[in-house]
Order: C-alpha cells, then sequence, then structure tokens
C-alpha cells in the first residue's frame, strides 16, 4: 500500500488513505462473506423454508418436519459431521492421547467464551453457549449456581 502511494502520486493519495481503503474493503469482503454464504451453508431457517418452497403443494405437521430435517438436514447431508470436522481441523477440539474421544482445546474455550461474551452482549438466547442449562436472572452455568 505504501507502494502504491509511491508508484501513483498524481491520485494524491497518502499511505494512510491506502491503508483505510485497504481496511474498508476487507471489512465489507469479510461482512458479505459471513452475511451470504456463511449463512446460508448453516441456517436451519434458510433449510426449513426452502424445503416448504419447494414442497408447497401440501402443508407439513411440526411432528413431520422434525423428522424430515432431521434426516435431510442432519443425516443426508452430514451438517453434523462436518461442523465437528471443521472444529477439529480450527484446533478448537482434538483427540485424546489413547484416541478414545476429543477434547475442548484452550482454543476452543477461547471461542465459547468470545461467543458467551458476544450472546450476553447482544442479549441473546443463551442456550447455545450455555447447553447444560443456565439461570436466566443471573446469566450463570447452573453448575456455578448449584455449587454455591
Amino acid at each position: 500500500m505504501i507502494l502504491a502511494s509511491k508508484l501513483f502520486p498524481e491520485i494524491g493519495m497518502t499511505s494512510k488513505d491506502f491503508v483505510t481503503m485497504f481496511c474498508l474493503f476487507s471489512s465489507f469482503t469479510l461482512g458479505w462473506f459471513i452475511l451470504g454464504p456463511v449463512a446460508v451453508e448453516r441456517s436451519i431457517s434458510v433449510f426449513m423454508l426452502s424445503y416448504m418452497e419447494q414442497n408447497d403443494d401440501k402443508s407439513i405437521d411440526i411432528d413431520d418436519f422434525e423428522h424430515i430435517f432431521y434426516q435431510k438436514y442432519i443425516i443426508d447431508a452430514d451438517s453434523f459431521g462436518m461442523r465437528f470436522n471443521e472444529q477439529i481441523t480450527s484446533g478448537n477440539i482434538m483427540p485424546v492421547a489413547d484416541g478414545d474421544g476429543y477434547i475442548i482445546t484452550n482454543n476452543g474455550r477461547f471461542v465459547v467464551n468470545s461467543f458467551r461474551l458476544c450472546a450476553k452482549l447482544f442479549k441473546t438466547n443463551l442456550w447455545l453457549v450455555y447447553p447444560n442449562g443456565y439461570d436466566n436472572r443471573l446469566v450463570r452455568p447452573l453448575d456455578q449456581i448449584n455449587e454455591n
């Protein structure tokens, strides 16, 4: 970027301008990627609505839809397996030494704590970041509350 300001002095941009442009471009690109393809690939809502749109000649009750979701989204598309392998690749979980199971890594703990902070700041549902339960009034995991 500094090189660009030296090579193209006639456009009147400083190194600071190029850095700002780069940061803005990167932010917009990352924002689009998160809001676009990542949201579509991981969204249960997108799956539900798309399935209903492709089968709009009939109504679907919730029990049938739960079965359809489990079969198509979880089993056929291997959604859980894909996400599990992503966590291994990302270094968030790793196999235990004897090869019998997986444990969370420090990197994984950092990711979880970041999501918990985000959930608290934006007051989202906490069941995803405290899957074993939590106390809504105190926003603390139940296992910490029961220890007191």
